[in-house]
């Protein structure tokens, strides 16, 4: 089974609504103070927007489906309720 471009549109719509950006740039901001990064500020801007493209390309994807796969295995989520 896979999604509709109509119910795939309107799960992301809602995981737009619904993600908070704040938690997001706290954890970038504790990334970077556990690796004593300099604080200098458009620096330290452009090395915090790196560090998060660099996440989104290179370890959400594997992440999100790590945890997924967790949470099937706990029974958290049902399998038939995933469109793949």
């Amino acid at each position: 089974m896979s999604w509709t471009k109509p119910e795939r549109e309107m799960v992301k719509k809602y995981l737009v609504s619904w993600i908070k950006r704040e938690p997001l740039a706290e954890a970038i901001v504790e990334a970077m103070e556990e690796q004593k990064a300099d604080i200098i500020c458009v620096e330290t801007l452009n090395n915090a927007r790196k560090l998060w493209l660099d996440f989104l390309t290179t370890e959400l994807h594997s992440g999100l489906s790590n945890s997924l796969a967790a949470l099937v295995d706990k029974g958290e989520i049902e399998v038939e309720s995933l469109p793949f």
